[in-house]
Parts: C-alpha cells; structure tokens; sequence
C-alpha cells in the first residue's frame, strides 16, 4: 500500500491509502493541476452514507468521478513510485460538482447513468446547476436538443426530496413535448412520495398535464392518492380512465363497485380491459351476480383481449356461477385462442364441476357442434396436456379417468389419423405425469398404431409409468399370511 500525505500544512486534509497498482491521474481545475489518484479495479461506485460529505468523501467522489472521465478528460502521467507522493491540493464539492455536471453534459449513456447515481448524493446544492440545464433546454430547437440529457435530469431530480426539485419537474412535466422525458419525470415525482399530492392536484385541473398527473398517481400506490384517481375515473380521455381504473385495482378502495361495475360497461376496449383486470384481482370485494354477469357478456365482445381478460378473471373467480359462465362459452364458436383460455382457466381451477365441463367439451357432441373441426381438435389437444398438471388427489383421478376415457374414443376427431398421432403422445406424457399405473396397459395397445415419434413418446411414458409401479410395490404394505 502507499499512503499519499499533504505537505502544505494550510490545507487540512485526510491521509489517503491507495492501491500500489494505482495510477496517478493529472485534472486540471480552474486554478492549479492538482494531482489525484485512479484505481483502475474501482468498478462499483460505493454511495455516499454520510448526510454533510467530509473531506474524504469528496476525494472518494472525485476518484469515481475521474475513473469514468479517464477517456475524455485525464491523462495518466506516472506510476506510482515508492515513497511519499505530494498532492497539491484537495478537491472540493464544487470541483466535484463542476466535473459531474461536465460529465452529464458530456458524457455517453452509460457515463451518464452513473453519474445520475452519484448526483443526489451532492445535495440541495446540484438542484440549481440541474434546473438552469432545463431552462436552456426549453429555449432550444427541439431538433437540437439531445433529449437524454433531460431525462437524466428527471431521473436524478427525482432521488432529491426537496420542493425544488418538485417544482422543476412540475414544469417539465408542463412543458416538455418528448413523451419518454415526460414519462420519466413522472415517474421520478412518484418516486417522491406524498410530498408531490398538492402539486398533483395541480395538475390534474390542466387538460394538457392530466394525463401525467395519473401516471404518476398510478406510480404512486398510496392510498393518500386514491381521492385523487376517483376524480379522473369519469374523465373524458380514455387513457386516463384506464390508467385510474389500473391504479385503484391496487389499492384498499373503500367501495370499490361504485365506480368499477360502471367501468366494465365502458365503450373504450382499453378501459373495459383494464376494469376487467381490476374485477378479476378484486373480486372478493365486489358482488358476484352482477360481476359474473358482466364478465360474461365481456366474452362474447368482438375485442379478444378483453374476452381473454373476462375468462382470466372468470377463472380467478373460482364460484360455481363462474364455472358455469366459463362452461357456456365452450359451446361457442369462440376464435381458438379465446376457447384455450376457457379451457386453461378450468383446469386451474380443477374443481368437479371445472372438469365436469371440460368432459363435457371432450364427450358431448352436441356441445361442439358449432365448433370448427381443426379447433375442436387443438383444444382437445390441450385439454389432454392440462389434465395432466392437476395437482389435488381427487382431481388427479379424476383427470386421469377423463384422459383413460379419451385414449379409448376412437370416434373422437381428435383420435382419428392423421391426428391421432398427435395426441397419443400427449395422453401418454399427461397419464405418466399423474403416475397413473393402471394406464400401462392401455398404452401398451397403442404401440402398434403409433409412427416413430409417437411411439417413442409412449415408451417414454410407459417407461416412467413402470419405475412408479415398481417403487409403489416396493413400498406397499406387505400382506397378513393367512393362519
């Protein structure tokens, strides 16, 4: 180690150990090249742990601040000899300042992003140099401006808990025409906490800055905000009645229904989606008749991703009344990725009545008689791969009764060349998975009519399926000889 020492007896200043393997560095400042030191292993940036930074702290900071300038700014001009070494004299916060900000200026996206890390430790005193970067940045060619300097800006504004720093992402917020920028300065007024509700209020008043104020509302996730999103719920821009609905779904609304039953009536395929949502993630809060009424009628909707959405929180639901309302779509000529939805939902559940529905799409014609062919042979397919992740005891045999069912219905279209192949391997893999020993022989039948890939996945299962036999024999109980 080498220890670096002050000779100028004026200037107090802490005892500095480095690395023999450093480098000394030459910086210029405004008034004199002092000397300073760059350990070349430095990679993590330590943070700043003390409220009012010492004197070391700022040569630390400089350090960092100086391994990341290295290939615009400093020049190595020695190794380290061994002895004592003079440094001229320490840096200050404002040199240390002075060099983050030209690195921010300056800097690439990486350099950019570490310095961002080491801004908020400076203090009040980088709120100043950050907001004049603003103003000159509102007064230029918005095709000269590099707008990552100003989302930087927002984001290091945002680790400073000052009203500031609130005030100058506000008007950014106002006044900025770059969406990203505007989205992280909301982001970075959420990461204020409560301190930014009345500026938020503020906000909510302008047409022009709604839209922000509820996104970083919805960042917020306070119940202190929830006053504020019940105002916008009604709010004639779609955007910002999905965005509040999204953002009370996650938080303790008092009576949730009055404004989220409404809110699954919407004409806006956005906002139906996101009350969907929000209805499948509280629906112990809300009443059920209405509810599963409402989602219902949201999976006959022309708009797929909020019929999807109304299985999926059908699913959650988990009641007999949602079972049944799942059960009923089954019958309609759905597009197959809705009907895979249905069937993935009540295999979840696995409750009886669940696979009870499910039989029901598998062995009743009648039930699929509207349904095209191709798909009615892709959901069976996949009815006979989710039977075989049941997890309860009494669904396991039931699933595997449904799949041994389904191995012998020949007559089935999903059973029948060429398809047959197809769904013999699934059958297979789905009985093997649920250790169901008695489909041995069954399986066995079906060696003779399986091409090679088929018969490769049946011995698969089969060979899985005896080492389950063999370990339940060897752990059965023996039987009392007769006397």
């Amino acid at each position: 180690m080498l220890e670096l020492h002050g000779n100028d007896a004026e200037v107090a200043y802490p005892v500095l150990v480095i690395p023999l393997g450093a480098l000394i560095i030459e910086v210029s400042t405004r008034d004199r090249p002092p000397i300073y030191v760059y350990d070349p292993s430095m990679t993590q940036l330590a943070p700043l742990t003390r409220a009012t930074p010492t004197p070391q702290d700022c040569h630390r900071l400089y350090q960092q601040l100086c391994y990341l300038s290295t290939a615009a700014r400093l020049s190595v001009v020695a190794s380290p000899p061994h002895g004592m070494v003079s440094v001229v004299a320490p840096p200050t916060m404002t040199d240390v300042l002075d060099l983050a900000l030209h690195l921010l200026d300056q800097g690439d996206f990486q350099t950019r992003w570490q310095v961002a890390k080491l801004l908020p430790e400076l203090g009040t005193r980088a709120i100043a140099p950050l907001v004049k970067r603003l103003a000159n940045l509102a007064l230029a060619d918005d095709d000269e401006v590099d707008w990552d300097l100003p989302w930087f800006i927002a984001c290091i504004l945002g680790n400073m808990q000052h009203p500031a720093a609130v005030v100058a992402l506000v008007n950014l917020l106002q006044t900025t025409p770059h969406e990203d920028v505007a989205s992280m300065a909301a982001l970075a007024l959420a990461n204020m906490g409560a301190i930014v509700l009345p500026r938020l209020a503020e906000l909510l008043r302008s047409s022009a800055t709604r839209r922000y104020a509820v996104q970083t509302l919805a960042h917020l996730q306070t119940p202190a905000a929830i006053e504020l999103l019940m105002q916008v719920v009604s709010d004639p821009d779609p955007d910002i009645r999905a965005t509040a609905i999204d953002a009370l779904s996650r938080l303790p609304v008092p009576n949730l229904a009055a404004f989220l039953l409404p809110a699954l009536q919407d004409t806006d395929g956005r906002v139906q989606r996101m009350a969907v949502i929000a209805a499948g993630l509280q629906a112990a809060q809300l009443p059920e008749a209405p509810l599963v009424a409402a989602l219902q009628t949201h999976l006959l909707t022309s708009d797929l991703a909020v019929a999807q959405q109304a299985a999926i929180a059908l699913g959650r639901m988990g009641t007999p009344a949602a079972v049944s309302a799942l059960a009923a779509g089954l019958s309609e000529p759905f597009p197959l990725a809705l009907s895979l939805t249905i069937v993935r939902e009540l295999a979840r559940m696995a409750s009886e009545p669940a696979l009870a529905a499910l039989a029901a799409y598998l062995f009743d014609p009648a039930l699929t008689r509207a349904i095209a062919p191709l798909d009615q042979i892709a959901v069976s397919q996949e009815i006979a791969r989710l039977l075989g992740q049941v997890e309860t005891t009494a669904a396991r045999s039931q699933a595997a009764a449904l799949l041994l069912r389904l191995l012998a219905a020949i007559t089935h279209p999903a059973c029948q060349p060429p398809y047959d192949q197809e769904i013999l391997p699934v059958i297979a893999l789905s009985l093997a998975h649920l250790g169901h020993t008695s489909a041995i022989g069954p399986l066995r039948q079906q060696l003779d009519r399986a091409n090679d890939r088929c018969r490769l996945h049946l011995l698969t299962a089969l060979k899985q399926l005896d080492q389950t036999a063999a370990q339940q024999a060897r752990y059965a109980p023996n039987p009392v000889p007769r006397s």
